[in-house]
Formats: C-alpha cells, sequence, structure tokens
C-alpha cells in the first residue's frame, strides 16, 4: 500500500505543475487521485466517519 500511495503522491505533485488551462479531464483524474489517496491514507476511525457522514439513513415506512 506505501508503494502505491508514493505512486500516487509523484503523479500528484508532477501534475500540481501543469497549467491546466480549461482541461476538464485533467482535473477530474487529478480530483480522483487526490480522493484516492486520502482514503489509502486515512486511519479505520476516519473511514467509519466517513461512511457515518456519506450514508444516507433510510428509515422503514411504519
Amino acid at each position: 500500500m506505501a508503494d502505491s500511495a508514493r505512486d500516487l503522491i509523484q503523479k500528484l505533485n508532477a501534475a500540481a505543475a501543469i497549467n491546466f488551462d480549461d482541461d476538464d479531464a485533467t482535473r477530474l483524474e487529478m480530483a480522483m487521485a487526490a480522493r484516492k489517496l486520502y482514503h489509502k491514507l486515512e486511519t479505520n476511525a476516519e473511514k467509519v466517519l466517513r461512511f457515518i457522514n456519506e450514508e444516507s439513513v433510510v428509515y422503514p415506512a411504519i
């Protein structure tokens, strides 16, 4: 896992030096890489909190 996280960090650092102009595909790729890196580095407690905050609560109809 450390190697893949290190690889993502290198890609993000290299991409940070690029002038994007109006290239939405590159921006989307950067955002997805950053999110992937964040999820790799977050702790289990942070994962639980993220799950609680992102998942909608559905109550059964009575």
